[in-house]
């Protein structure tokens, strides 16, 4: 890894922080018992200086990120092995990884995993992505559309928000199916509408 790589992740992870230098001086000071200047962040950050390997180790504590993130081995900051292979393994983002992990597991009986575990099992679940990314990649679209739209050509406008709207109805379809095909939602309205009709 390039040096200067270390010296932009510092500067993020304190810009994250809302910590200036000087909070983080203090920070490291906490952390490590040892006072460590501001000048001296403000050299690591600048690439101006050579950051030891117990630098490196207080900094990875005080940011709650791991040694290999700031060295550049991996682009996933988190310390814990388990959530950082799971990002790894399946490409989520480590706030993801997280928020799943952090999921209130049990409402009502059921459990969150188990209905999440089916609808990424459902062979329209990834349909359902790539119509998310049709909706995104058409909404951005008619975004830049719409900034300028000073010599805009109408017709193509028309068309691109028709085919937004196409693709979030299709969106809708799918959510509908995937219900369906966990709940049998469609014959359970079927018949409560044959049993309300009755009374």
């Amino acid at each position: 890894m390039e040096r200067c790589n270390l010296g932009l992740r510092i500067g993020k992870l304190r810009d994250e922080k809302g910590w200036s230098q000087d909070e983080l001086s203090k920070q490291l000071e906490t952390v490590s018992g040892e006072q460590i200047s501001r000048e001296k962040i403000k050299n690591w950050e600048n690439n101006e200086r050579q950051i030891k390997a117990s630098d490196i180790i207080i900094l990875s504590k005080c940011f709650g990120v791991s040694s290999d993130y700031f060295l550049g081995l991996t682009e996933h900051r988190l310390i814990e092995g388990n959530c950082r292979e799971a990002a790894e393994y399946t490409g989520l983002s480590e706030s993801a990884v997280e928020a799943l992990h952090n999921m209130k597991p049990f409402v009502e009986s059921y459990w969150k995993t188990d209905i999440l575990s089916e609808l990424l099992c459902t062979p329209q679940f990834e349909v359902l992505i790539n119509t998310f990314l049709e909706i995104k990649q058409q909404s951005e679209t008619v975004k830049r559309m719409t900034q300028h739209i000073e010599g805009v050509d109408l017709v193509k406008l028309s068309d691109a928000v028709h085919s937004l709207g196409y693709e979030v109805y299709s969106a809708t379809e799918i959510l509908q199916e995937i219900i369906d095909e966990f709940y049998g939602t469609r014959e359970l309205l079927r018949t409560a509408r044959i049993i309300e009709g009755a009374w």
